[in-house]
């Protein structure tokens, strides 16, 4: 499959390979269209075009747990609720301070004991809401008609 790109005259004397969406471009030749300065890229992608066949089995697999749910699962509110207590509470108490700590190292700054003590307490707190939130949650789940 060949991809076509337009390209002003002045982008057309590129010395490093052209990039786009779908990958490293290779094998490309300037070809003139017409009396216009527009030129046009002929190209290939690098893949031969498999980028979209590479993670079918992850494709299938969440298509199944997305149907899965959606016959299963009778209360979209409780399910909603169940995955929000669980990933919310991730993405707001825990990957931060595990990011934070893990930059300061990094970095090389000095962390105080204080501020250790600050983020083990953010750390044992979103783990306690996860897990407390995510069992009512589930309860609740399955109390409405999983």
């Amino acid at each position: 499959r060949k991809e076509r790109l337009c390209l002003p005259p002045d982008l057309t004397e590129l010395e490093e390979p052209l990039r786009s969406n779908i990958g490293e471009i290779n094998n490309a030749s300037l070809i003139a269209t017409d009396d216009t300065s527009r030129r046009e890229i002929s190209a290939r992608s690098a893949d031969g075009g498999n980028h979209q066949m590479k993670n079918w089995k992850l494709r299938l697999f969440l298509a199944f747990i997305s149907v899965t749910i959606g016959t299963v699962v009778t209360s979209f509110a409780s399910f909603s609720s169940f995955v929000g207590s669980i990933l919310l509470t991730y993405a707001g108490f825990i990957l931060p301070t595990v990011l934070y700590y893990k930059v300061l190292k990094k970095t090389g700054q000095e962390i105080t004991f204080k501020m250790k003590m600050r983020l083990c307490f953010l750390l044992i707190f979103g783990l306690f809401v996860m897990i407390v939130g995510g069992i009512s949650a589930f309860l609740n789940l399955l109390d409405n008609g999983l």
